[in-house]
């Protein structure tokens, strides 16, 4: 017993815990550590974001090239997909967007941006702050041709 309790003793002097320093340089690696693979996954995650609103705009643009042929031209806005305007005999029963009824939004949470003037279309997300224009993460992404 004597023996028990001198073993039980010696081995509790020779642990000794980690120092405030020590504690403090694995917080700071770990930190490093997670600021660098924190900035890898936030770009995985913008440039997924960007591949994703143009498989969106490609979406409606393919809507709306089924709609001119049908209708032989554009629509004067995207509304016209979701809703008949009128002007069109041969128009889809269900619109051009699979039955929906309003029009949706891009990945970003904005109204796409749609302008025909008869010649030309344009057709593009406005992207992070919805607005158009911008640099970097806010530039408009414009649907491919």
């Amino acid at each position: 017993m004597f023996n028990k309790n001198l073993r039980r003793t010696i081995s509790l002097k020779n642990k000794r815990g980690l120092t405030l320093l020590e504690i403090l340089m694995v917080i700071a690696l770990l930190g490093l550590i997670f600021t660098f693979i924190g900035k890898n996954i936030f770009s995985k995650f913008s440039s997924g974001k960007r591949k994703i609103t143009l498989l969106f705009l490609d979406e409606i643009k393919g809507a709306l090239d089924q709609y001119k042929l049908d209708c032989n031209d554009y629509p004067k806005s995207l509304q016209a997909l979701v809703q008949n305007p009128g002007d069109c005999p041969a128009y889809a029963v269900d619109g051009y967007l699979g039955g929906k009824k309003v029009l949706p939004k891009d990945p970003y949470g904005c109204d796409v941006f749609y302008s025909y003037d008869g010649g030309t279309m344009v057709l593009k997300s406005l992207a992070q702050g919805c607005q158009e224009g911008g640099e970097g993460e806010a530039a408009d992404i414009p649907a491919r041709e």
